[in-house]
């Protein structure tokens, strides 16, 4: 049996690498271990990440005393576009970049009408803590890294997500990503968490949708035991494919279709280590896709 050589790990988790490898230990392999190129990106990925990219210019300067224009916003909107979709390998569907800016208008609109007046002290805070059990104090796994989108004036965190569908209460009770940060927060204030997620709902008609996120020792337990059960596959090696629905998405479909992954971790590190292209299926080879 291959020894895994942990060294190719990035040295702290963090929630994208605990809910990657909770929705396909393969997918972890091959994004995080391999380092694969992936075969694109989506759209969607792109609207969030400008999304959070303009909100963050706007209550930076904010903070600084300067006032932001929703003119100044559009423009720094379609410079950001066009450098995420010249440095993408984007995935279009009924899309163009041109409804692209439309919708992130809308969603910074929507988001500013609400929130624009927040009293944001801080943007993109780093963390790094250890996975420890709040009652025992037993640490298990590499250390948590992450960041805190936005930070107000009473410490509160405000957590801000783009999705395609409405959340449910009951989506937080056992969601990683969402633990993850309560778990943070409540380790860096000493206390309960207190922690905002809001969610923009990219629905024909777009809303937000708030949650408040409040917890401590017990309610963070159910977290930590998930974490430390993730960290202890990953560090032992373990990625399990996990085939549903969600393949025929997967920017990695094609590695995972056609890589030996008996033996992918048999060369040396300093091999694995480099990013590399997806391989190419012949054409012949295309119905194992179907």
């Amino acid at each position: 049996m291959t020894t895994f050589p942990s060294e190719l790990l990035p040295p702290m988790t963090s929630a994208s690498q605990l809910q990657t490898w909770a929705s396909c230990g393969r997918k972890y392999m091959a994004k995080y271990v391999l380092h694969l190129t992936p075969e694109y990106r989506s759209t969607a990925l792109v609207v969030g990440s400008v999304v959070h990219s303009v909100l963050g210019f706007h209550y930076d300067e904010r903070k600084d005393g300067r006032t932001v224009s929703r003119e100044l916003l559009q423009r720094i909107t379609q410079a950001d576009l066009a450098a995420e979709i010249a440095e993408s390998n984007l995935r279009w569907k009924d899309e163009t970049p041109e409804s692209l800016e439309a919708e992130v208008t809308r969603l910074v609109s929507l988001y500013l009408d609400a929130h624009e007046n927040d009293d944001v002290t801080e943007t993109e805070v780093l963390f790094e803590i250890a996975l420890e059990d709040p009652e025992t104090g037993e640490v298990r796994g590499r250390s948590l890294k992450g960041y805190f989108d936005f930070i107000l004036s009473d410490e509160r965190v405000v957590e801000l997500k783009t999705a395609a569908r409405a959340w449910h209460p009951d989506d937080l009770t056992r969601h990683i990503q969402v633990g993850a940060y309560a778990y943070a927060h409540m380790t860096k204030v000493g206390g309960m968490s207190d922690l905002d997620v809001r969610v923009l709902v990219k629905t024909k008609t777009p809303r937000i949708d708030s949650f408040h996120v409040a917890r401590g020792e017990p309610a963070t337990r159910w977290f930590i035991t998930a974490a430390w059960a993730i960290e202890e596959a990953i560090l032992s090696g373990i990625f399990p494919p996990s085939p549903s629905p969600m393949c025929g998405a997967c920017e990695y479909r094609k590695a995972c279709a056609s890589l030996d992954w008996s033996t992918v971790l048999e060369q040396p590190p300093e091999q694995s280590s480099v990013r590399r292209a997806l391989p190419m299926l012949a054409e012949s080879d295309h119905h194992v896709l179907a």
